[in-house]
């Protein structure tokens, strides 16, 4: 874990002249964990699927059909990597397909879709 926080940290401050502290980078990393677990369950897993229902809860159901109301980590997550991002000025980019990066750094200012960013490792 410390070797990816020092390496998230120097690649943030050479892409864009940005040096975060090692909480904030630590910080970034879980919720990018998170958020990587999310997605891939999204996805389907051997628990089976989650998706947001109408109200926009979150649901895991299982291949049998059971459907069971989960805890909403994907909020939380999101929220932790925005308020990160605003303290030191940068943009963010998330990214719903498992077999990438679940989140990108990048400079504000710039078009998040456009602009590839730095990954955030997991």
């Amino acid at each position: 874990m410390q070797y990816r926080v020092d390496a998230l940290r120097w690649r943030t401050l050479d892409g864009f002249g940005v040096r975060l502290s090692f909480e904030d980078a630590k910080a970034l990393l879980r919720a990018a964990l998170v958020l990587q677990r999310w997605y891939e369950a999204e996805c389907g897993d051997s628990a089976g699927v989650i998706f947001r229902g109408e109200n926009g809860r979150p649901f895991r159901e299982s291949y049998s059909g059971v459907r069971v109301a989960i805890r909403d980590r994907e909020t939380g997550a999101i929220r932790r990597v925005q308020q990160i991002c605003s303290r030191y000025g940068l943009g963010y980019r998330t990214n719903h397909d498992p077999r990438g990066y679940a989140v990108h750094l990048v400079p504000s200012g710039c078009d998040p879709n456009a602009t590839l960013g730095v990954p955030v490792d997991v």
